[in-house]
């Protein structure tokens, strides 16, 4: 028979046939972020999983919204 030991303020131990019970999670790591336009101070709101990728296009020649703005503060 294994010993255990109880830690103060730990979660309790599952058994395999518990976990079957849980199903199966999916963690999608994304990033919320508010840029500013340092050329007429207007905002900009936007979600990625790359951070400093999205940033990146952000800052440089694309169309959009952000487009007329090439210099944004995150």
């Amino acid at each position: 028979m294994p010993v255990t030991q109880e830690v103060a303020g730990s979660s309790p131990v599952h058994s395999a046939k518990s976990q079957a019970k849980l199903g199966t999670f999916f963690v999608i790591e994304f990033f919320v972020y508010i840029l500013q336009s340092l050329q007429d101070s207007s905002y900009y709101i936007g979600y990625t999983g790359d951070l400093q990728t999205r940033v990146q296009k952000h800052n440089s020649p694309h169309k959009g919204f952000t487009s007329g703005k090439l210099q944004n503060k995150l």
